[in-house]
């Protein structure tokens, strides 16, 4: 009877210890110490102590600009009464608010496990950029540094470029504006004027992100630099033909050997028709492939001239303006000799009789050029392709 009784006691004393209870008293247990791997309770090395709502969104947005789309935060206490809602309300802010967190993610989730003494908070990031979009986003202090980093990328045929700012100035309209007059001041390093998309995060005014997005005509790069040379050996080689002569002879030259080679327009179907490279390397365009033309060879001839959008007896028309011997004055390229008009070197006045324009945004051209007595006249060469015939 005794041995039994013995044998019952150490049974349950051996049970009791497997189960974690460190003493009985009356039947009762009086400590019970919480499960952990080894008995260790210290942090892993993988999660990171936070403490307050400040450093926990810190660290949050140091995940986006890492790009790292998971990490485990250990937080004993807070500053916050109300655990849950501060981190969703980080996470939400972050992915819809912030400059950086709209733009680079989807969303961001955080979830809370609770364990004895601390809760561990996991926050998973769905990325929509990588972070190489991330790593070259510019700042934009300046509107005339935007106007630069706009230029620079047209000129490297850029799919895109990314830049923080808060001007209230640039405005999606703003940015294309800049984008268009520097298409037609850079008819030598910009093929193509591109389609253009602008995306701001967020979209309300302030600190943001502003993604400009350039669609080339769908040409790769290397089809845009292939062309930029070919651009660039027809002009050379029409320059290497021009007479060493003053800015009028010159552009005398330009006028009638642009007259009698190209072939004009009035119903072009393609885009491409609109460029010089179209011009000058397939011969053919409408007036802004024209006026673009004409532009890249006297910025080649270092001649000051602007293209000029406006209307010709009522439909859309482009032009140049140029400025020698200290006036401005206006040249057509396309005009017809059948039609008995000479638009070469005139004044506004001698203009406005069939065509119109901002003169707002050009230069005043006060008078016709007076030709000096040392001077050739300039004169029109037919060509003997007809006017709205495109070549195969």
């Amino acid at each position: 009877m005794g041995r039994k009784l013995l044998s019952s006691f150490l049974a349950v004393m051996l049970l009791l210890s497997c189960t974690g209870c460190a003493s009985i008293l009356e039947g009762e247990v009086t400590e019970i110490t919480p499960y952990s791997q080894s008995g260790d309770t210290s942090m892993p090395d993988s999660a990171i102590e936070v403490s307050t709502y400040d450093s926990f969104r810190q660290e949050v947005y140091n995940m986006v600009k890492s790009h790292t789309e998971t990490a485990t935060f250990r937080i004993t206490t807070f500053d916050r009464e109300d655990l849950e809602g501060s981190v969703n309300e980080i996470c939400r802010e972050l992915s819809s608010s912030d400059p950086l967190g709209s733009y680079a993610t989807y969303y961001i989730s955080c979830q809370i496990t609770p364990i004895v003494g601390y809760k561990d908070v996991t926050v998973n990031i769905v990325f929509k950029k990588d972070l190489s979009d991330i790593s070259n986003i510019s700042t934009v202090s300046t509107e005339r540094y935007l106007q630069v980093l706009l230029e620079s990328s047209l000129t490297d045929y850029a799919s895109s470029c990314t830049f923080y700012t808060n001007l209230p100035p640039v405005t999606a309209d703003y940015i294309k504006e800049i984008v268009l007059e520097q298409y037609y001041s850079n008819p030598l390093n910009v093929i193509i004027v591109p389609d253009i998309t602008v995306t701001s995060y967020p979209e309300a005014e302030g600190n943001r992100i502003m993604e400009v997005s350039f669609v080339f005509n769908n040409y790769t790069r290397s089809v845009l630099t292939s062309m930029d040379n070919d651009l660039s050996d027809e002009i050379q080689n029409i320059i290497s033909e021009l007479p060493d002569a003053d800015d009028y002879q010159l552009l005398s030259a330009v006028y009638n050997h642009m007259a009698g080679s190209y072939l004009y327009l009035t119903n072009a179907a393609t885009k491409l028709a609109s460029t010089a490279y179209n011009v000058i390397v397939n011969r053919s365009g409408d007036s802004e492939g024209f006026a673009m033309a004409f532009k890249a060879l006297c910025d080649k001839l270092l001649i000051d001239c602007t293209v000029v959008s406006g209307k010709y007896r009522g439909e859309e028309h482009y032009w140049n303006i140029v400025t020698i011997d200290g006036g401005s004055y206006h040249i057509d390229v396309t005009t017809l000799p059948a039609e008995e008009i000479t638009t070469f070197l005139r004044g506004d006045e001698s203009m406005r009789e069939n065509y119109w324009w901002d003169s707002s945004t050009v230069p005043l051209c006060a008078a016709d050029y007076i030709v000096a007595e040392t001077e050739t006249p300039v004169t029109e060469t037919e060509t003997d392709i007809p006017a709205d015939e495109e070549q195969p």
